[in-house]
């Protein structure tokens, strides 16, 4: 198993003017993190976009980020009607995200999860990284793969 350094999914809402209040309210379900826009950031320049995200309730050491899909899924689908009628409104989706050490345990979604994403109609995006102790730029010859 991979060291992992951080990994974590989310449901969020971007692309609105409103009070992040207004969001939650739709939604019928608390934020984990939101922002409004113009709010400060800690560099003390102000935001140029409001968010809301719901972080999984797993612990970010868990390795793989279907898992952290997986917890999602319950409370969005849910609130099914509720994000159908934000998504009319604003942009939703879902965040993957994967800080990995040495090694990447890869990805996989069965086709369950994938129905149950598919039926709530949103986007998924994943952004998945490792750093490794050592990376060879040099394609293999014959492979066309990096050289290990």
């Amino acid at each position: 198993m991979p060291e992992t350094r951080d990994t974590y999914a989310y449901f969020f809402v971007r692309d609105f003017d409103c009070d992040t209040s207004d969001v939650t309210q739709l939604l019928r379900f608390a934020p984990t993190e939101a922002n409004n826009k113009n709010s400060p950031l800690p560099s003390g320049r102000l935001r140029k976009s409001a968010s809301w995200k719901r972080v999984s309730d797993l612990p970010r050491d868990t390795v793989f980020v279907s898992e952290h899909l997986e917890s999602l899924l319950p409370l969005l689908e849910t609130h099914h009607a509720a994000i159908e009628s934000v998504a009319s409104k604003f942009s939703v989706g879902l965040q993957c995200v994967g800080f990995y050490t040495n090694a990447h345990p890869g990805f996989h979604m069965d086709s369950g999860l994938v129905r149950r994403v598919a039926a709530l109609n949103l986007s998924i995006d994943f952004d998945l990284y490792c750093y490794c102790d050592g990376e060879c730029s040099e394609p293999d010859v014959d492979s066309g793969s990096p050289v290990t």
